[in-house]
């Protein structure tokens, strides 16, 4: 079915319609509206109320409804077997997407409203606006919602849609409360599925690129972060630069370079790292293999770790080449 065909199929539906119900479904579908109208909005015009208008609708949507099953009732099976695929409940900004054209998207809706079996669930705080086969698939997607969220809460870390068990996706859709991000499913307000933050942004193209990077090139990739919400504006370097400076889970690694200290990465000067390597080893060592450890936690030449053993005051070195800390010799 072509996406254009949404609008002239709804047309011809109405077209012999009395004026007044023709009128009223238009405006309260948006045909040629930039917004559908509430029922009070199209009461003001005829000089009906609101109530008046609502069983005009319903009766015009009952006949056309007749109409529709009899001639394009392929149409509908459509949309039947989506929602079947989809355990019988879909966000309604993703079903709009997958069957229409922001153009159509009203007279897909009208069509969908037809549909007995189908039923709108509207937004509220919770729920985004959703289409379910009827109130028992809706009540069993918001139980399965709830358990989700609860487990979320009991865990305090991003899950895998896997590690739901046989909760659908489209189920995760529907809530407000649960965001997706690059596979990872959490809780709204954790900052590792929903970055507001600088900081936390920063933090995620760190996750991402697995990998110590310079705070140029984390600049860079903030702009092409796709998490929830997002709005791609444009970091200062410098911004970036102070939020690794400040953030205890940053730890420099070289010029401007920074990584994850989660990775295992040693805070501190290279000294810091040859004591940390050495304190870690619980035995002298090599230089060979001191300087091998530390290159793996800092990025700079062999001679300038080389040159913090010779600090005296905190490294020993024994008649076999070995180090080791000074008072801690074995």
């Amino acid at each position: 079915m072509k996406l254009a065909d949404y609008r002239k199929i709804s047309l011809s539906l109405v077209k012999d319609l009395p004026d007044k119900t023709r009128t009223v479904l238009e405006r309260r579908f948006g045909f040629g509206y930039a917004e559908p109208e509430t029922l009070e909005s199209i009461g003001k015009i005829f000089g009906l109320t609101r109530e008046r208008v609502r069983q005009i609708e319903a009766a015009g949507l009952k006949k056309t409804a007749e109409l529709a099953k009899e001639k394009y009732g392929n149409i509908f099976q459509s949309f039947r077997n989506y929602l079947n695929k989809n355990s019988d409940v879909k966000k309604e900004e993703l079903l709009v997407s997958d069957f229409s054209s922001p153009e159509s998207k009203n007279y897909f809706l009208f069509l969908l409203a037809l549909g007995e079996e189908f039923q709108r669930f509207n937004e509220n705080n919770r729920f985004y606006a959703f289409w379910g086969a009827g109130s028992s698939s809706a009540n069993l997607a918001k139980k399965a919602v709830d358990q989700a969220i609860e487990k979320l809460e009991k865990s305090k870390k991003p899950f895998s849609l896997a590690d739901f068990g046989a909760i659908p996706e489209s189920y995760l859709e529907i809530t407000k409360r649960i965001v997706n991000f690059e596979g990872k499913y959490g809780l709204r307000e954790w900052p590792e599925v929903n970055p507001r933050f600088v900081k936390d942004k920063t933090y995620l193209v760190l996750r991402k690129a697995g990998k110590p990077l310079h705070f140029m090139e984390v600049t860079s990739l903030i702009g092409t972060l796709d998490a929830p919400g997002s709005i791609h504006k444009k970091v200062n370097p410098q911004t970036v630069h102070n939020e690794l400076i400040k953030d205890q889970r940053f730890v420099l690694v070289g010029r401007g370079t920074y990584a994850l200290k989660e990775w295992g990465y040693f805070e501190g000067t290279v000294k810091d790292v040859v004591f940390a390597v050495l304190t870690e080893a619980q035995q002298p060592l090599p230089k060979s293999e001191i300087v091998k450890r530390a290159l793996a936690q800092r990025q700079v030449k062999a001679n300038t770790i080389a040159l913090s053993l010779q600090d005296g005051k905190v490294f020993v070195r024994d008649s076999g080449g070995n180090y080791s800390l000074k008072g801690k010799l074995v």
